[in-house]
């Protein structure tokens, strides 16, 4: 591979990792969160899911695919941005989990 070309996929290497990172830092709407959670989900259970001793849940992708999940379910249709909207919203009220979205209430991985 020519230097022309090494530094391009250099270039390409570091962009993404950039853009990585700036994912891991985007702050969730916990209010947006909410609403979604009672209007999507509150008429199905209460909270005793996230506050029972054997939860499924234990650890933030965890906690993303299982809202994923149940929105699908439930026919809810939510955006990648809404359902880390419920997970954020979740993990601040009940799992304070280690988690990459700045507000989600746990310690930021």
């Amino acid at each position: 591979m020519d230097a022309s070309k090494k530094a391009l996929a250099w270039i390409c290497a570091c962009a993404l990792v950039a853009a990585a990172g700036a994912q891991g830092r985007e702050s969730a709407d916990l209010k947006r969160g909410a609403l979604l959670y009672e209007a999507g989900c509150g008429e199905c259970h209460t909270t005793q899911p996230h506050w029972r001793e054997k939860r499924i849940v234990k650890t933030w992708p965890e906690l993303l695919f299982q809202v994923e999940r149940w929105q699908r379910v439930g026919g809810r249709g939510w955006s990648a941005e809404e359902i880390r909207d419920v997970a954020a919203y979740l993990n601040r009220e009940f799992y304070r989990m280690p988690c990459p979205v700045a507000g989600c209430g746990g310690k930021e991985s």
